[in-house]
C-alpha cells in the first residue's frame, strides 16, 4: 500500500488494505460497549436513543461516540457506519 494513503487519508488507507486483503485491525481496538454503540450508530440510532437503549448519560453516550470517531479516525457518522458495514458485511439487511 502506497504511504501517500496512510499519511494523507487513514480512512483511505483503510479501504485500500482491505481490498489488498490486507488487515489494517480497524475495529479490532473497539471494547465491547464501543462495538455496540457503532452497531446502534449503523442502524440510525442517535445519541439520545443510544443513552437510552444502553441505559447511559447522554453525555456518557456522547463520549462512547467521540471515542468511536477518534479511535477510527472517523468525523462523521457515515463513516462510522461504512466501518460497522466493512466488520459486520450483510448486517444491516438482516435487521430490516
Amino acid at each position: 500500500m502506497s504511504s501517500i494513503y496512510s499519511e494523507k487519508c487513514p480512512v483511505m488507507a483503510a479501504v485500500v488494505g482491505g481490498l489488498a486483503g490486507n488487515s489494517t485491525g480497524v475495529g479490532m481496538h473497539l471494547t465491547a460497549r464501543e462495538n455496540a454503540v457503532l452497531a446502534l450508530i449503523a442502524h440510525g440510532s442517535s445519541d439520545r436513543d443510544i443513552s437510552g437503549a444502553l441505559r447511559v448519560t447522554l453525555g456518557t453516550a456522547r463520549k462512547h461516540r467521540e471515542n468511536i470517531q477518534q479511535k477510527l479516525n472517523a468525523g462523521k457518522a457515515a463513516l462510522l457506519v461504512w466501518h460497522y458495514l466493512r466488520l459486520h458485511p450483510g448486517e444491516l439487511k438482516k435487521s430490516r
